[in-house]
């Protein structure tokens, strides 16, 4: 019998989080045998949703396997391995998501940071701001902005058009 039978591709295009429910249960089921991954400890979102896995590998002799080797979590050595496998993505998570922050504060000081524009405008690629080139979106922001240039209300326009 060959062993390709028994294999089960689970990379779903869903979620981390419910790609980890689904193979949390699959493995309750007693139907996997093995967590195959090159970075398996990005399956779970966090410390706690790892160890989770963890311990529920372990409970069903369940071995977990990455581009580094096979981890029996029923084992300490093996088990504090990959609990410092899971703390360490955590933490690469917090960095990355540090440097991005800080990295939108710098271009907002530098009069850089674009965050989406108002519905009319369009980004040039030159980086300037400008009119949308459809001529119908155009005359639409030309009468907000004529209406409020008279009347220096714009819920009077907003009224004018929900009659």
């Amino acid at each position: 019998m060959s062993y390709r039978k028994h294999v089960r591709w689970t990379d779903l295009p869903i979620g981390r989080r419910r790609r980890l429910v689904v193979i949390l249960g699959e493995l309750i089921l007693g139907h996997v045998g093995l967590v195959l991954g090159i970075e398996v400890s990005r399956l779970a979102r966090s410390c706690r949703d790892w160890h989770q896995l963890l311990e529920m590998c372990a409970l069903f002799d369940t071995l977990i396997g990455d581009a580094d080797g096979i981890y029996d979590p029923g084992t300490y050595n093996d088990r504090l391995l990959l609990g410092l496998k899971g703390t360490m993505s955590e933490a690469e998570l917090h960095i990355l998501k540090s440097r991005m922050h800080e990295g939108r504060r710098a271009k907002a000081r530098r009069g850089e940071l674009i965050m989406g524009l108002p519905r009319g405008y369009v980004l040039k690629p030159s980086g300037d701001v400008a009119l949308d080139p459809d001529e119908g979106v155009q005359q639409a922001i030309r009468q907000v902005f004529a209406v409020f240039e008279r009347r220096r209300s714009i819920m009077v326009y907003l009224c004018a058009l929900a009659v």
